[in-house]
C-alpha cells in the first residue's frame, strides 16, 4: 500500500480571479472534478458550497472582478471530504499551496494515483510554481548579483574546505600508520618482557609450591596427632558432662509436675471410696447398735440383712484401703527402680569409656583391633535394662484377692436370702475377659 503525504509550493503573488482561474485550469487538465469551493475574505463573508453555488454569489462576483487580493483562503475539495488543495495568502510577494492527500493512504478507492499525480504536476504548472532563480528575479538585478556573488564564494570556499579535507585525511593516515607501527613495536616489547615475567614468577610460585608442600604435609601429621589428643579429650568431656547430669538426676530425681498430676484423679476417686464405704460401715454399725440396745423385737432377717451390709461396707472400705496402699506401693517401686537404672547407667558409662580407652591403646601398641571375644566380655551386659518378670495382676483379680485374703473361699449372705461363694478359680475366672 502506498504511503501519501501531503505536500506544499510556493507560487507568485496574484489577483483572486488569477489564483481561481489558475486553479480550476489545473482541475480541468487533471480531468479531477471540484466537489466544493470555500473562500474566506480578508475583510468579509465566507462563501462555501458547490462550484455552481459559489460561483453565482453576486458579492464574489464583484469582489473577483474589482481584480484585487481580498480573498484571504481558498479551499477546493475533491474526492470525497477528506481530499483539499488550499492556497493560503502568505506575505506580499508569495502564496502557499498545500495538498493534503494522506486519505489515500488508508482509503485509496478516493483518488486514482494516475488522478492525483496529475492533479499535482498541474497544480504547480497552472499556479506556476516559484524557484530559487524566480524568487531572486522579484527582487530585481541588484539582489540577483548579489547572491550569485555569494554563491561564487561559497563555491570557492567549498573547494577550499575540500582541499583541506583532502589533506587532512592524507595526515591522519600517515599518522595513523605511524602509530600502528609504534604500537606494534611496543605490543611485541612488551609481550617479551611478559613472557620473561610469567617464567621467573612461574618459577618462584614452583619452588614456593614445594616447600609449601612439604610445610602442610608435616602440618597434617601434627593435625592427626592434634585430632586424635582432641578427640580423646572430647570424648573425656562428654563422659564428665554426663556423669555430672546422672549425679544431678540422681541427687533430686523428681517427675515432672504433669506426670505427678496424672496420680491425682485415681487417688481423689479411691479416697472418695474409702470414704463412702467408712460412711456405710459406720452408718450400718450403728444402726445394729441401736436395735440390739433398744431391746426391741426384730426380726432374724432384718439383722441378716443389717449383718450382711455392714459385711459388704467392711469388705469393700478394707479392700480399697488395701488395693489403695498397694497401688502407692507399686508406684514407689517404679520410682525406685528408675532411680537404680540411673545409677547402674552412670556405671555402664565409666565401663564403656574404660574400654574404649583399653581398645584405642590396643590398637597403638599392637597395630590391630582388640580380639572380639575380649570385646564381647569386657561389654557383656553393658547398657542392658533388666527386665521386670513379676506379672502384674489386674485391678479386678487384685481386689477379688484382696477381698478373700489368706482364705481358700469366703461365702457372702446376700439380702433377701441366698448367697454367692467365692473361692480362688471364681477369681481367676472373674479376671478373665468376658467373666
Amino acid at each position: 500500500m502506498a504511503n501519501w503525504q501531503n505536500f506544499e509550493f510556493f507560487i507568485p503573488r496574484q489577483t483572486d480571479r488569477q489564483v481561481l482561474s489558475a486553479a480550476e485550469g489545473a482541475f480541468k487538465k487533471a480531468d479531477v472534478p471540484i466537489g466544493s469551493m470555500h473562500f474566506t475574505l480578508a475583510m468579509g463573508p465566507a462563501y462555501s458550497g458547490t462550484p455552481a453555488t459559489v460561483m453565482a454569489e453576486a458579492d464574489l462576483q464583484r469582489v473577483l472582478s474589482a481584480e484585487t487580493q481580498m480573498i484571504g483562503n481558498f479551499a477546493f475539495q475533491f474526492g470525497g471530504d477528506k481530499l483539499w488543495v488550499r492556497i493560503n495568502r502568505e506575505s506580499d510577494l508569495r502564496d502557499k499551496v498545500l495538498v493534503q492527500l494522506t486519505a489515500l493512504t488508508s482509503e485509496p478507492h478516493l483518488l486514482a494515483v494516475e488522478k492525483a499525480l496529475a492533479l499535482a504536476v498541474a497544480l504547480k504548472d497552472c499556479l506556476k510554481e516559484m524557484n530559487a532563480r524566480a524568487a531572486l528575479d522579484m527582487f530585481g538585478t541588484q539582489v540577483s548579483s548579489h547572491f550569485e556573488m555569494r554563491e561564487a564564494n561559497l563555491a570557492k570556499l567549498e573547494s577550499t574546505m575540500e582541499r583541506l579535507v583532502v589533506e587532512f585525511g592524507s595526515n591522519v593516515a600517515t599518522q595513523r600508520r605511524e602509530l600502528d607501527e609504534e604500537f606494534t613495536q611496543r605490543r611485541h616489547a612488551l609481550d617479551a618482557e611478559t613472557t620473561q615475567l610469567r617464567s621467573e614468577l612461574l618459577a618462584e610460585y614452583e619452588g614456593k609450591q614445594a616447600r609449601l608442600q612439604s610445610v602442610e604435609e608435616a602440618l597434617q601429621e601434627r593435625l592427626k596427632a592434634v585430632d586424635d589428643a582432641h578427640a580423646r579429650h572430647a570424648r573425656r568431656k562428654i563422659r564428665e558432662d554426663l556423669k555430672k547430669e546422672l549425679a544431678s538426676r540422681a541427687t533430686t530425681f523428681n517427675l515432672t509436675a504433669g506426670t505427678q498430676g496424672m496420680r491425682k484423679p485415681i487417688s481423689s476417686f479411691l479416697t472418695i471410696l474409702l470414704c463412702l464405704f467408712a460412711l456405710g460401715l459406720v452408718a450400718y454399725s450403728w444402726e445394729m447398735f441401736r436395735l440390739l440396745q433398744s431391746g426391741a423385737v426384730v426380726s432374724n432377717g432384718m439383722l441378716v440383712a443389717l449383718a450382711v451390709r455392714q459385711a459388704a461396707f467392711a469388705a469393700a472400705f478394707g479392700s480399697t484401703a488395701i488395693f489403695f496402699i498397694r497401688w502407692s506401693n507399686r508406684w514407689l517401686d517404679q520410682h525406685a527402680s528408675e532411680e537404680f537404672k540411673l545409677k547402674r547407667l552412670e556405671l555402664d558409662f565409666d565401663r564403656a569409656s574404660w574400654v574404649v580407652e583399653m581398645a584405642m591403646e590396643w590398637k597403638e601398641e599392637n597395630q590391630g583391633d582388640i580380639p572380639t571375644q575380649l570385646l564381647e566380655r569386657l561389654t557383656a551386659h553393658l547398657f542392658d535394662t533388666p527386665e521386670n518378670d513379676e506379672p502384674e495382676n489386674s485391678s479386678l483379680e487384685r481386689l477379688a484377692s484382696t477381698l478373700l485374703g489368706a482364705s481358700a473361699e469366703a461365702t457372702l449372705q446376700l439380702p433377701g436370702g441366698g448367697s454367692i461363694k467365692l473361692d480362688r478359680k471364681s477369681v481367676r475366672d472373674l479376671a478373665k475377659p468376658g467373666g
